[in-house]
């Protein structure tokens, strides 16, 4: 198994109206972004995606090495 580098990109920004009904948050509600990018050994992207969370209910949790 090969290694895999993933590069996120965590924002923040209002709902639109559309989100807020899908997201069962009022219109302009504040919601938490993410981008992910995954790419392997070769630098071949393996895994893309675009999400948005409700900020009313979203946890985050990191555990970090050193």
């Amino acid at each position: 198994v090969g290694s895999v580098r993933c590069v996120e990109e965590t924002g923040a920004r209002l709902a639109l109206p559309d989100e807020a009904r899908l997201l069962n948050e009022p219109p302009g509600a504040a919601l938490l972004t993410m981008q992910r990018t995954a790419c392997d050994e070769s630098n071949r992207v393996i895994e893309f995606g675009q999400h948005v969370y409700r900020a009313s209910i979203y946890a985050y949790e990191n555990t970090v090495y050193a």
